[in-house]
């Protein structure tokens, strides 16, 4: 039998015994409950020398694992990592990072084990809560795509449903007793109440034997890059319906544009230019009188430029396809305050449940919750835009 061979087999009687462990633990549980205690108590010295087989077994991959070279040596650890022998804050510091390591090793062995391995983790219907550590790992990835909820309000959200109260922009100041009492909207609602209701979004994240082979944090980072397409995707399709929603204005030349972004929308606003592809490509041709490209040079801007002196943000043209027909689109282009015109309501927890998609394909089903709403109506403009067929120049004999 090869090193590997023994690997392999070490890891299946292991997600066998692990097995056998949450099913030992669920009949102790109902044992107890029914009052059969004298059996309850039989069962728990069943767990506790099951627990010491998974433990020597667990060592054994470990070994193993470090032989072929698949690990780092556990032992040869830096001395000052030792938080015996660090001062408080550094105890702190690394018993959190031992803490979060054991979490995102903990939803790997869930993963391994074909969620049969549950220990350490949170029950969630017949899932799991994703740890936060592994969550946390999506937001903390660097940034490879546009993420519009870096742009909208987002607010974390404990409950299914609820309000949430957005400061309203107002022209109104401080008044003397006698300007007040002349004035009837003194007393006008200052917040705009955002009513949101979450529902549930899902996907699905199709394993191979290959990757339940692999390590622990590898197959949680697998799923944090998985988590982190959906949750990203999910967003911004969600955030494009939204931006829908608002005032639809037509637009055929520059001063069109012009005359939303200048008159339509209120000044204290910070404004962005949010454009698919097409939309980019065709304000990319605009010039002035003078024939300067409009589309300017911004480093602070996402895409790297700026239209009327705002940020140019682009979408995919399959997030945000053009309307009308194929001969003759309208390209989408919206002027606005994200911030001001888009809420999501996020609830933090994200669940996984191991699956049997089909008779070939098996993985885990992770579900996320939110809700997205429409803020303002008046801090974001829906442009079609259509422009104008270029003026042809007629000659007299």
């Amino acid at each position: 039998m090869t090193l590997k061979d023994k690997i392999l087999k070490a890891k299946k009687d292991l997600t066998e015994k692990r097995s056998q462990y949450n099913t030992l633990i669920t009949d102790a549980a109902t044992r107890a409950e029914s009052g059969d205690l004298d059996k309850a108590k039989e069962i728990k010295k069943q767990i506790d020398e099951l627990k010491a087989e998974i433990e020597n077994l667990q060592a054994t991959v470990e070994t193993l694992e470090e032989i072929a070279g698949l690990k780092p040596e556990e032992d040869k650890k830096d001395p000052a990592a030792d938080p015996a022998k660090a001062g408080p804050e550094e105890q702190r510091s690394l018993l959190g990072s031992q803490v979060d390591m054991q979490a995102v090793e903990a939803f790997g062995n869930y993963i391994k084990s074909q969620g049969e391995e549950r220990s350490a983790l949170t029950s969630a219907d017949a899932g799991v809560v994703i740890p936060e550590q592994v969550v946390t790992r999506v937001k903390e990835r660097k940034e490879t795509g546009l993420d519009l909820t870096k742009m909208i309000t987002e607010e974390p959200v404990t409950t299914g449903s609820g309000t949430y109260p957005a400061a309203k922009r107002t022209s109104m100041g401080l008044l003397t007793k006698e300007e007040a009492a002349l004035i009837e909207d003194v007393d006008k609602e200052l917040f705009i109440p955002v009513e949101w209701k979450v529902a549930t979004y899902a996907g699905k994240l199709i394993l191979s034997q290959e990757a339940l082979d692999d390590s622990a944090i590898n197959l949680a980072d697998r799923v944090s890059k998985h988590l982190e397409t959906m949750r990203v995707n999910t967003d911004n399709r969600k955030i494009v319906e939204i931006l829908k929603t608002f005032t639809k204005v037509p637009a055929t030349t520059v001063d069109d544009l012009k005359t939303v972004a200048n008159v339509a929308l209120d000044p204290a606003l910070v404004s962005t230019v949010v454009v698919n592809q097409s939309a980019y490509n065709e304000l990319d041709k605009l010039k002035d009188k003078d024939g300067r490209y409009l589309l300017q040079p911004n480093i602070s801007s996402p895409s790297g430029y700026s239209f009327l002196g705002k940020p140019v943000v682009i979408i995919p043209d399959v997030i945000l396809p053009n309307g009308g027909t194929a001969a003759n689109p309208k390209y989408p282009i919206f002027i606005g305050d994200l911030e001001e015109a888009v809420f999501k309501a996020k609830r933090s927890v994200v669940t996984a449940k191991w699956t049997q998609f089909d008779s070939y394909t098996q993985g885990l089903a992770i579900t996320m919750r939110a809700d997205y709403k429409q803020i303002d109506p008046d801090a974001c403009r829906y442009i079609e835009f259509v422009p104008a067929a270029p003026a042809t120049e007629t000659t007299t004999a």
